[in-house]
């Protein structure tokens, strides 16, 4: 890691007749053919975890029936283990991104939630019936979203075209 760099950057020279300092380049920036496509997958990814934080508020009744409870100071637990989980963790899950790869985080974080987001829709509503099974899938699939949330925003720094860079962080 040369001059403390994160691994999806490097040092490069800037060409001829160019200014002569060194700077640095994402190396994203400099291969993305369809930056149009980059930003979609981005956003559709981060829109996602952040529909699942709320999403569970219309269906605590199927949830209730479908696990055999009506308590809601347990069923709030499904909503409350995301939020409490995915707000605690989403400052040091980018400093992680930054510092070991935003990609690599990105897709870390998407494969957990997806992972997560099944078991919970399997495992812990429909097959078991246990309702802390499902606030423990929910709390993983909170992990996953805070990875890939702020790897996202850095994805969408290092991608976009430099005239557009405000219009894909405003998207």
């Amino acid at each position: 890691m040369p001059g403390g760099l994160p691994p999806d950057q490097t040092l490069v020279e800037p060409p001829p007749g160019q200014d002569t300092s060194t700077a640095v380049v994402s190396g994203a920036s400099s291969s993305v053919r369809r930056p149009g496509l980059v930003l979609a997958l981005l956003a559709m990814a981060t829109f996602l975890a952040s529909l699942d934080l709320l999403i569970v508020n219309v269906a605590f009744d199927p949830i209730g029936r479908g696990i055999g409870t009506r308590d809601l100071s347990g069923l709030s637990w499904i909503l409350n283990g995301y939020a409490i989980v995915f707000a605690a963790l989403l400052v040091p899950a980018g400093r992680l991104a930054d510092r070991y790869g935003r990609k690599g985080a990105f897709i870390f974080g998407l494969g957990l939630f997806a992972a997560a987001s099944l078991a919970a829709a399997g495992l812990g509503a429909a097959l078991s019936g246990n309702l802390w099974l499902l606030v423990v899938f929910r709390v993983i699939q909170a992990a996953g979203a805070s990875v890939l949330t702020p790897a996202s925003l850095g994805l969408v720094l290092a991608t976009a075209p430099p005239a557009k860079v405000h219009k894909y962080v405003q998207i």
